[in-house]
């Protein structure tokens, strides 16, 4: 995974959904640290994927300010500016579900990254994975009785 994580080889396109506590363990890893300019975990956590608010989440953790009265396209602005030509490494933990229109609509502003640029998934719904067209998706299996 950090292998991944470090290569140059997909962008802000490239996404993976794995476990929160794996996500946590690269996303904290030393090499990883040192290798992306900008770096955001936002612990999303709803039944409903509000993209306003993961926008505003998204800029507060790499230090760009938003006012309440920010509109979606203001928001998508400020982020487009505060990643552009910057390594990111986006961490979106816990999506419980999203339409294919507030993908695009997150995603968009994200393709003036540098190649390398990450978004990691975790997630329990195989339809939020889909969407996000995520690649390679690990699949968790259950704990053992005496593991858990």
């Amino acid at each position: 995974m950090v292998k991944w994580l470090l290569s140059d080889k997909e962008n802000a396109t490239g996404n993976n959904v794995i476990d929160t506590t794996l996500a946590q363990l690269l996303y904290n890893h030393d090499t990883v640290k040192q290798h992306f300019h900008l770096k955001a975990w936002v612990c999303v956590s709803t039944e409903i994927f509000l993209i306003e608010e993961v926008t505003k989440s998204i800029l507060k953790e790499i230090s760009s300010e938003t006012k309440s009265d920010d509109t979606l396209n203001l928001l998508q602005l400020k982020l487009k500016e505060s990643v552009d030509n910057k390594k990111f490494l986006l961490v979106l933990d816990d999506i419980w579900d999203m339409k294919s229109l507030d993908w695009d609509g997150l995603r968009i502003p994200l393709l003036t990254t540098v190649e390398g640029s990450k978004i990691v998934v975790t997630s329990r719904s195989e339809t939020a994975a889909k969407i996000m067209r995520a690649v390679p998706t690990h699949h968790l299996g259950t704990l053992s009785t005496e593991d858990s």
